[in-house]
């Protein structure tokens, strides 16, 4: 049974944004990292959330907002759905479809 590590495969890499970025800065970010979502950290580096694109188009494009003036912390998700490197694919699935997310945290 494939696993998040399986997934992950050398990649240690943390990527995060904190919630004071703008959102033009976090559409650059994701970008250049080639990915489609991110952990968002307070002050204390302490995560309290997740920006995707999908934020960025639906709440900021969409609703013709400036994204050099809004902040991620006003657009960003804040329900943090997590997993181990350890847990199963099947078992991200299950959780991805059970809390209508496309994005899961990993953490270690």
């Amino acid at each position: 049974m494939a696993s998040v590590k399986d997934l992950l495969g050398d990649r240690t890499e943390v990527y995060s944004l904190s919630v004071d970025d703008t959102v033009h800065r976090a559409a650059m970010y994701l970008r250049d990292r080639q990915v489609r979502a991110t952990i968002v950290c307070d002050d204390k580096t302490c995560p309290v959330g997740v920006i995707a694109q999908s934020d960025i188009s639906n709440k900021v494009a969409a609703e013709h907002l400036c994204p050099s003036w809004t902040r991620v912390r006003e657009v960003m998700s804040t329900r943090l759905i997590t997993v181990t490197p350890e847990s199963s694919v099947e078992e991200c699935v299950r959780l991805m479809e059970k809390n209508k997310i496309y994005h899961l945290v990993v953490v270690d």
